[in-house]
């Protein structure tokens, strides 16, 4: 040592200080509890689930000391040296490992870092209680430096008076896989083989849980339970819904149990770890975008089926679609389809894509019988060998007519057939599907409903899913002012329609309803003319009476009455979305066509009653026949009459029909 400005001091003997710049583990960047570039890892694993009991306790435990997951390095931790010393504590008992070898650090895959925890050690820190005891390290180098922190402490449940009861066995596993993909709705069954007397009893609760980390990181926890209803030995079921086990695609899941007897947990079983394989999300069940109410008319041309998106489809996969058709006898007609290869396309589009079925070829066959719908999306796997993710089913379809076992829906506003948007408090309104009296809905199920046009077409749909809080309750759908507005206003005196349909979450049925027909804000008119030689909803009584002709530059409808049978009721249709109370005109424009024989009579009816005529058609230029009514009921049948059944003459012509309200 030299002083400053002094001459050197020596030391006899020499000191010698031990130098190391790097201290052991690096630097820890975490600034909560435990060392951000530590890890430890436990053998057997499963003691970290299932704690340390007897058995385990006589063999003691092994601690390895590892590379941190995602480190991107073989190396158990950074700036590692030769001669470092691991520190296990084992509640308050400190454990060194051997000093870390050259090997160590070149090969550590090959020449891992263990530190065994005997059974003098267990026995000696004794029991945790079920908190558990915890376990940790720290890195201390041959200078004496020390890590910078601990590594993030385990807790290891210690009971060494008691072995565990043996883990549940998952009925649906292939070994130590499940595959979540074959699953569908299918409940686990997780099987606890209660052979002995002396750990059950009769009436002891299984208390089942199901816990992991999904791929992002999310903790899944579920719980089931059951009552041991007879006395041991038996097998006890115990059924869990597959959601959890569905989340941990593609991670590992561990199936464990407790033991409750009198209000007490009495015992905890060991895990029974299982690799998840499959994907997170189902595919969506197909849609049969042809069926009407749960039904398909067997005379389509084709049948039109919508595979939803998914982001797993892509061109490169496959669609097999399954046709399964249950006849009317009882025997099944199950067609082998052509592959669907769906394009870039396609395969990217929000709404998915459509598949094309010939229904002289598919449905027709199956007329009275029963449609179940179904696809598998195939990919080539490892070995070139097909592998297939299958969908769910979708809803059985009638082909034929439809089976509506629901009533119709209530629509907040609408009264004997008629809605009137402007009457309704703050503009708003409300759609509300019945709970079934006689088959009440169920948690899970799915109350879809749907508003269409005059026409058919789809305006809106919406649904709900509905849990343990909803399910059994009529389910409703608020509907805003900008809603009324969208889609009732504008479609003022339209006539338009409601329907609704439950998806049975356990039946894997579906209930559809009977419709709710409206008007908005009631009928108003209703003009028929001939330009484009259409009806307009008028049926003829003997279409081959009647012609449609051009006078100069009005088209007409001509009733040529070549029949010789005339007399009677000509022209008819039914009208919806009267207003009881309400007055309405009923008129035609008519001329006749020849001035020799026969000469035409007509009257106008309402109800079947005559509100004008009859009269003699003797103008060969267009007059006017008029009458009203007042309506009675929401619906009322209106006709053209005629009073002359002869064939010879009696030809006439109407260029115009009008219905209008007018209070």
């Amino acid at each position: 040592m030299t002083r400053f400005n002094q001459a050197p001091e020596p030391f006899a003997p020499p000191f010698k200080l031990l130098v190391k710049l790097e201290i052991p583990g690096g630097q820890d960047i975490d600034p909560g509890q435990g060392h951000s570039n530590l890890h430890m890892e436990f053998r057997p694993p499963e003691i970290v689930q299932d704690g340390v009991d007897k058995d385990t306790a006589a063999k003691g435990v092994d601690i390895w000391i590892t590379a941190k997951p995602g480190s991107g390095s073989n190396l158990p931790y950074p700036d590692i040296a030769v001669g470092d010393v691991i520190w296990v504590s084992w509640g308050p008992i400190m454990v060194p490992s051997d000093p870390v070898t050259q090997a160590q650090i070149d090969d550590p895959l090959n020449n891992p870092i263990v530190i065994h925890i005997s059974k003098d050690v267990i026995l000696a820190v004794g029991d945790s209680g079920r908190d558990g005891l915890a376990v940790s390290f720290f890195v201390r180098d041959f200078a004496d430096n020390e890590s910078e922190d601990w590594c993030k402490e385990t807790r290891i449940i210690v009971d060494t008076g008691k072995s565990r009861l043996e883990a549940p066995i998952v009925k649906q596993a292939n070994g130590n896989e499940l595959d979540v993909n074959q699953l569908g709705k299918e409940q686990l069954v997780l099987q606890v083989f209660a052979a002995s007397s002396v750990d059950y009893n009769l009436g002891d609760i299984i208390i089942m849980y199901l816990e992991g980390i999904t791929s992002d990181g999310k903790n899944i926890r579920v719980v089931a339970r059951q009552t041991i209803d007879k006395n041991p030995p038996l097998v006890v079921e115990v059924l869990m819904d597959n959601d959890g086990a569905r989340a941990l695609a593609k991670t590992q899941a561990v199936f464990f149990f407790d033991l409750e007897r009198g209000g007490s947990i009495i015992q905890r079983s060991k895990g029974r770890f299982i690799n998840i394989i499959g994907e997170t999300e189902r595919l969506a069940a197909p849609i049969v975008e042809s069926a009407v109410s749960g039904a398909l008319d067997p005379d389509l041309p084709n049948v039109i089926v919508r595979i939803p998106y998914d982001p797993l489809i892509t061109p490169d996969n496959a669609i097999e679609i399954h046709w399964s058709i249950t006849l009317p006898d009882g025997t099944l007609f199950e067609p082998e389809l052509d592959w669907y290869f769906p394009t870039q396309q396609e395969a990217d589009d929000p709404d998915g894509f459509f598949d094309t079925i010939s229904g002289p070829d598919y449905l027709k066959p199956g007329e009275g019988g029963t449609l179940v719908v179904s696809y598998d999306v195939l990919s080539e796997g490892e070995n070139g060998e097909i592998v297939r993710r299958p969908s769910p089913p979708a809803s059985p379809l009638n082909i034929g007519e439809p089976k509506l076992e629901l009533v119709p829906a209530i629509l907040l506003g609408e009264k004997d057939g008629t809605f009137e948007p402007n009457s309704l408090p703050n503009g708003i309104s409300e759609v509300t599907c019945p709970n079934p009296v006689n088959n009440p809905t169920l948690p899970k199920d799915v109350v879809h409903w749907q508003l269409y046009d005059a026409q058919g077409v789809l305006l809106f749909t919406d649904n709900k899913t509905l849990n343990s809080l909803s399910a059994g309750k009529p389910v409703k759908f608020p509907l805003n002012a900008a809603f009324v507005q969208q889609y009732f206003e504008a479609h003022r005196g339209e006539q338009l329609s409601i329907r609704y349909h439950i998806v049975r979450d356990a039946a894997g049925k579906t209930s559809y309803s009977n419709p709710l027909e409206f008007y908005i804000g009631g009928f108003t008119s209703d003009v028929t003319t001939f330009d484009n030689d259409k009806w307009n909803g008028w049926r003829a009584i003997t279409p081959t009476d009647w012609v449609f002709v051009s006078i100069d530059t009005d088209r007409r409808a001509r009733n040529s009455t070549q029949t010789d049978n005339s007399d009677g009721v000509v022209l008819q249709k039914k009208y919806h979305g009267m207003i009881v109370g309400k007055t309405y005109s009923f008129s035609i424009e008519h001329a006749r066509t020849k001035s020799f024989y026969a000469v035409p009579r007509l009257s106008l009816s309402a109800g079947g009653q005559t509100i004008a005529g009859p009269v003699d058609i003797v103008q060969t230029t267009l007059q006017t026949l008029s009458g009203t009514f007042t309506a009675s009921a929401v619906s009322v049948e209106l006709a053209v009459v005629s009073h002359e059944a002869s064939g010879y003459g009696n030809d006439y012509e109407l260029s115009s029909m009008k219905v209008i309200r007018l209070s």
